[in-house]
């Protein structure tokens, strides 16, 4: 059990750090968000939705109204769709506006770690 959620908590920021090299040389080449690119928005949307959502699963309210394996359900079905949306701002976004599709990739990377505190 333990082998099995240390993979599976570790594998959504390895997917995120696929994703970088991707993102930065290909969809958003040369494009600057509020004065950083993509490699620099990632680790900092990630952490934060990750951290919050990690306070708020721990405290006593919730975890007592939210089951283990209900969590665990939750956030495997949360991070395969932000997963899905990543897949899909890199194939369906190519063409479109560079400050709308930065602004949907990051947030899968938010909801990407949302799925990754549940579990």
């Amino acid at each position: 059990l333990f082998y099995y959620l240390g993979v599976v908590t570790l594998i959504h920021w390895n997917v995120v750090l696929s994703f970088m090299p991707i993102f930065s040389q290909g969809l958003y080449k040369g494009v600057h968000w509020l004065g950083g690119d993509w490699g620099e928005w990632v680790p900092l949307c990630y952490a934060v939705a990750t951290n919050i959502m990690l306070a708020v699963t721990t405290s006593r309210s919730v975890a007592a109204r939210l089951g283990t394996v209900s969590r665990l359900y939750a956030g495997c079905l949360v991070s395969v769709v932000s997963i899905l949306g990543l897949l899909a701002c890199d194939r369906l976004l190519q063409d479109a506006d560079k400050d709308f599709a930065m602004l949907l990739g990051l947030t899968n990377v938010v909801i990407l770690g949302i799925g990754s505190s549940l579990l």
